[in-house]
């Protein structure tokens, strides 16, 4: 009776398909791609330069309507739940970002473009890599999504002002401007994602 049991319990786990297993081994691999990204970019720009202007605002746009696609109304739910933690962790989010990139670029004495880039990449929030990331060391990933939800929710007004406070001495920094393209790049395409996903769960199962 228990082999029986046994093996029709060995029948009913399914074996994990090759294109699933090769995306889980991408994935894992993804600290291997950001170094082979930035191995590239500094030894050969030519091959990553061309990817500027609408091009950025597209892949990011895309990333994020990804990120708004894997979104649950029990996102928002655990965020009221801790708020505490989600305060916390947002106000270490947009404190000891931006100036940390501020200080590097001071204390280096970088270029003005580079100092510029370093305090804008401070300010913007968590995205879909944080959440890979803290997956991969096997953290809280509910925790990691709540807090990249509320950041990149907050990003509308914290990211243009706190470029502006930052970066204004180095270069005009149009924060009216800088709130719309966040609008369009980041808060939108979430938008779009979650409403997406939400439509579909609300569809019945096909007979």
């Amino acid at each position: 009776g228990s082999s029986s049991s046994s093996s029709s319990s060995g029948g009913d786990t399914k074996k994990e398909s090759p294109i699933v297993a090769a995306m889980n081994l991408a994935t894992n691999a993804f600290p291997l791609w950001v170094l082979l990204g930035a191995v590239v970019g500094l030894t050969n720009p030519a091959l990553v330069t061309w990817f500027k202007g609408p091009s950025i605002t597209v892949a990011l746009a895309v990333t994020m309507l990804g990120m708004g696609l894997t979104l649950d109304l029990k996102d928002f739910v655990d965020a009221v739940k801790r708020p505490t933690q989600v305060a916390l962790g947002v106000a270490l989010q947009y404190s000891i970002m931006p100036i940390m990139g501020f200080m590097v670029g001071h204390v280096f004495n970088l270029a003005a473009p580079i100092r510029v880039g370093l305090i804008l990449v401070g300010c913007c929030p968590g995205g879909t890599a944080s959440n890979l990331v803290t997956y991969l060391a096997r953290a809280n990933v509910a925790l990691s999504v709540v807090l990249t939800t509320a950041s990149t929710f907050l990003a509308s007004a914290f990211t243009p002002l706190l470029t502006k406070q930052l970066a204004g001495y180095l270069v005009p920094v149009p924060a009216g401007g800088l709130f719309v393209s966040t609008l369009q790049v980041v808060l939108l395409p979430i938008l779009a994602g979650q409403g997406r996903s939400r439509g579909r769960a609300s569809q019945p199962p096909h007979a």
